[in-house]
């Protein structure tokens, strides 16, 4: 991944903090809101960055 889809990619999981955080839309919603088509990609990409699953924030 080059560094300007790592920073996009970045941008929208900082995003879905507040989402998640909120506890308003589950796990499934919140990847689907910021573009990504495959939940289960968007849970090991939010594992990588933060260190958790995003189920857990």
């Amino acid at each position: 991944m080059n560094i300007v889809m790592y920073s996009i990619v970045l941008y929208f999981l900082k995003k879905t903090t507040v989402s998640l955080k909120s506890k308003q839309y589950n796990v499934s919603k919140v990847a689907v809101m910021v573009g990504f088509n495959d939940p289960l990609y968007f849970s090991r990409c939010f594992k990588k960055q933060f260190g958790i699953s995003p189920s857990q924030f």
